[in-house]
């Protein structure tokens, strides 16, 4: 995670939260990827399918999967960045023996840039809610975030 998702370290969203996430954007990161295609940029493309292929996992195998094919995690465990960056180091110092294993290094390294690329959109959506003023006409508060500005700052008064 980087350092402008500070406000969420200790907040992490476990796979479980992801795949509700996912369920829940769908439309928006469909639209996204559709944008993608058009910019000719589909690198940039996210492949959600990661969340299901690890969750299929845990179900098969003991209830865990490995992040990024090296980091053992529970489906309710939360993906720190931690994790991914450890992830992405042995990705990147392990030594493939055969073919089977280049084959492996590759599909780990493809699921785990598309579970970056997941992270992101939810950490960009989370940070649209923490910050997000109260609405008007509304009896609700703002998010956390804008709450703590608000108190701090004369925003909103």
């Amino acid at each position: 995670m980087s350092s402008k998702y500070e406000e969420f370290i200790g907040k992490e969203p476990s796979l479980i939260e992801l795949e509700k996430f996912v369920v829940i954007n769908k439309e928006t990161i469909e639209d996204y990827n559709k944008e993608c295609v058009k910019d000719n940029c589909k690198e940039d493309v996210i492949d959600y399918s990661v969340i299901y292929t690890y969750l299929k996992f845990a179900k098969d195998y003991g209830g865990y999967y490995y992040v990024g094919g090296h980091i053992k995690k529970y489906p309710n465990d939360p993906i720190t960045d931690e994790s991914i960056q450890k992830a992405i180091k042995q990705n990147r110092e392990s030594q493939p023996m055969h073919m089977a294993e280049v084959a492996s290094q590759i599909r780990s390294s493809k699921e785990l840039n598309n579970l970056e690329k997941i992270l992101e959109v939810y950490y960009e959506k989370c940070l649209e809610e923490y910050y997000a003023p109260p609405c008007e006409n509304s009896e609700m508060p703002g998010g956390e975030g804008y709450e703590k500005v608000s108190k701090q700052t004369s925003i909103g008064k």
